[in-house]
């Protein structure tokens, strides 16, 4: 866990332990809207979702465990020609370590007595503490029925906070084995080798901390239970002394029934007069030197925690360019858009519009494919004509790629039938679908607040001089994402 997350997680505890020591009793009714809230949650449906999570993420680590070895087994071949002696070694001890990865992802219910200190997921804990306290409640109403649910629940939710602690172990077990892979090939001058080994790391690592938002945002009900929770000191109380956060840092005062602190372990009061007396002597900026020197010190090891990754096993920067779209699901690589394109016949009328849908897929950051379905409407001839009309349809595919900023590259390819329609017989004849081969330029923007994309196309159509009929080489049209 990094030293940010830790100091978070301790001023998170402290304060819910303070607010503790303040309450005298709940208000009934906030109590029972809490119960209430809690009682709305689909337990069947949460332990389904949180079950398919944990099957994504068991098969996620168990193919990233398997490119890994690949990866390494590769590198091995590369430090045999240099070293067998070391190669042979190496190959012994990776052996060891998969087999009993791959053990650990396979069966998590082996673990689930183990201490999950190394990952913490806010999220699980805030949803099973939940729960624990919607027991204590159930339990003095002996509503046996609802406590059953919930128990599986919490053995679901369990289970995932394992699988979620192996996929750090198995992240930190990368991070050590990209460092002896560094040095151990540097000295050999084989540092290029490593590149592979490194890439795959790095999206195995965005891909995990994927699961980790995903976790660490709960669906609305929940939501609104957690929200009513935080208004009640009883639940502040309880969590303070029964979520994994309170196992994982039992300071002073997050047991407000004990007295003192941690047995051994001085205040900061007592740490600052002892200071403060050692100092006494020594001019009164002494304190405050020793506060700035302090600070260098902290400032220089983040620095090397920085370099050699912090202690969640945080990878350090890439030394490549990397795809940020490579490890989300397809949904989200998914982006769906509408554009209009008009021509006139009068100058008062568009005699057609065309209506363009269109999904793309995202390939990285900077390039996008995709297909699409035109539909040509007629408006008629002019204000004493007017007349809907279906004047034809079109499919389409196109690729964008980023120049610079918001202007893109694009290029179209389009078959369309110009002709009216007034049966779908019509459509079969493809002697009568025309071609269009476009390249132009397309601008990208942000509308309003909401984060919505609007685009403008400007494009040239250079086989629209053989058709016929012909059609106008420039086209400009007007988009809008989904």
């Amino acid at each position: 866990m990094s030293i940010r997350c830790t100091l978070s997680a301790l001023f998170i505890l402290s304060a819910l332990s303070c607010g503790a020591f303040f309450a005298d009793r709940d208000s009934i009714s906030v109590k029972q809207s809490l119960f209430n809230a809690v009682d709305k949650l689909s337990l069947t449906r949460l332990e389904n979702k949180f079950g398919k999570t944990e099957e994504q993420l068991t098969r996620v680590m168990l193919k990233s465990l398997a490119k890994f070895r690949k990866s390494e087994e590769r590198l091995i071949k590369k430090l045999k020609a240099k070293d067998s002696i070391a190669a042979l070694q190496k190959s012994r001890s990776l052996t060891e370590q998969y087999d009993r990865l791959s053990s650990q992802i396979q069966s998590p219910e082996k673990f689930l007595s183990e201490n999950l200190s190394g990952n913490y997921i806010a999220g699980l804990d805030s949803l099973k503490t939940l729960l624990d306290f919607r027991q204590s409640g159930l339990k003095e109403l002996a509503a046996v029925p609802r406590l059953q649910g919930m128990d599986d629940l919490k053995k679901r939710i369990s289970l995932l906070q394992v699988q979620m602690n192996t996929a750090s172990t198995l992240k930190k077990f990368v991070v050590q084995q990209q460092t002896q892979w560094k040095e151990q090939l540097s000295r050999l001058g084989l540092t290029k080798e490593l590149l592979h080994f490194k890439k795959q790391a790095y999206y195995y690592q965005q891909e995990i901390n994927e699961y980790k938002q995903l976790l660490n945002d709960p669906d609305k009900l929940a939501q609104k239970a957690l929200s009513i929770a935080s208004t009640l000191p009883a639940y502040k109380a309880f969590m303070a002394q029964n979520s994994q956060l309170a196992q994982l840092f039992r300071i002073p005062g997050a047991n407000p029934g004990a007295a003192g602190g941690v047995p051994g372990l001085q205040t900061q009061n007592q740490v600052q007069q002892q200071l403060q007396q050692q100092l006494s002597g020594a001019g009164a900026n002494s304190f405050q030197q020793l506060q700035e020197q302090a600070g260098g010190v902290l400032n220089d090891m983040k620095s090397k925690l920085n370099e050699w990754g912090d202690g969640d096993g945080e990878l350090p920067m890439p030394d490549f360019k990397p795809n940020q779209q490579k490890t989300k699901k397809l949904l989200k690589r998914l982006e769906f858009g509408i554009n209009v394109q008009s021509q006139r016949s009068s100058n008062i009328l568009p005699s057609t519009t065309d209506i363009g849908l269109q999904a793309g897929y995202k390939l990285n950051d900077k390039s996008v494919i995709g297909v699409g379905v035109a539909y040509k409407m007629g408006w008629g001839k002019n204000l004493s004509d007017i007349r809907i009309t279906h004047e034809g349809v079109g499919l389409r595919s196109f690729a964008d790629v980023k120049l610079k900023k918001s202007i893109w590259i694009t290029g179209a390819f389009e078959y369309n039938y110009q002709q009216s329609i007034r049966s779908v017989e019509q459509l079969k004849d493809l002697t009568a679908w025309q071609k269009s081969a476009m390249l132009g330029v397309s601008k990208k923007y942000r509308i309003g607040n909401a984060g919505r994309q609007g685009n403008l196309q400007l494009l040239w159509d250079f086989l629209s001089y053989s058709q016929i009929p012909r059609t106008p080489a420039i086209k400009f049209r007007l988009g809008y994402q989904l």
